[in-house]
């Protein structure tokens, strides 16, 4: 048998390792988001912090989407549905057997965000968040310290920011920082995966209490206190 030169293997090892880096970060429309949450607030100022969630889910399929966020031992559950179709936005919130939903039209504000007035500004700055090639956007508000916004084309969803203040930004958010539900909060993908999605996942809910934007958040900050 012939031995294998060292230029042949080395070139196999790279080709392999080149493979696995383009199948990591693969163009999909429909699958799922792992994110990790990161609480920047002071725990001291809120010693529920430790006890709440530390990851967030956004499944897509045929360019809708669900974000999942779900805590105490699943008594609290959040989720934002955004139907492409019909073109509307679902926060829907269940807290042990209480349950809420609102509804808006897309562009109208969604539930939850506290956002003062920011512009968005495009950078050069490209870096790889979970095997997939980001672009950088810097967040700027008046007073502020400008925040990094890390977002994807490569994930296939159409108005993928359909449920969120960065409706301007046409990919997929994979890293980003807000206020949401009174608590500032920093996400960034850990992990994207390609899988079925089941149609039942996009469904609203018919048995929930329909509550405005601002009964909602009041809900959503009493839970806290």
């Amino acid at each position: 048998m012939k031995k294998t030169t060292p230029f042949i293997l080395a070139t196999l090892i790279l080709f392999v390792s080149s493979c696995e880096t383009i199948l990591s970060g693969k163009k999909i429309s429909e699958g799922k988001i792992v994110y990790n949450i990161e609480y920047l607030d002071d725990e001291s100022d809120n010693p529920l912090i430790s006890l709440l969630p530390k990851t967030m889910e956004i499944k897509f399929k045929n360019n809708n989407t669900v974000t999942n966020i779900e805590g105490f031992f699943g008594t609290f559950k959040l989720r934002f549905i955004s139907d492409v179709e019909t073109k509307t936005n679902y926060s829907i919130l269940r807290i042990m057997d209480k349950k809420y939903i609102q509804t808006v039209a897309f562009g109208e504000e969604p539930a939850g965000y506290e956002m003062p007035d920011f512009t968005i500004e495009e950078t050069n700055e490209k870096v790889e968040i979970a095997g997939y090639k980001c672009h950088v956007a810097i967040i700027n508000s008046e007073g502020k310290e400008p925040i990094k916004l890390y977002y994807t084309y490569d994930i296939k969803i159409k108005n993928p920011n359909a449920n969120n203040p960065f409706s301007e930004i046409d990919g997929v958010l994979m890293g980003f920082q807000v206020k949401l539900t009174g608590l500032n909060m920093k996400f960034e993908a850990k992990k994207v995966v390609e899988e079925i999605v089941d149609d039942s996942e996009f469904a609203v809910p018919d048995d929930y209490k329909e509550v405005t934007k601002e009964e909602l958040e009041e809900i959503l900050l009493s839970f806290q206190n």
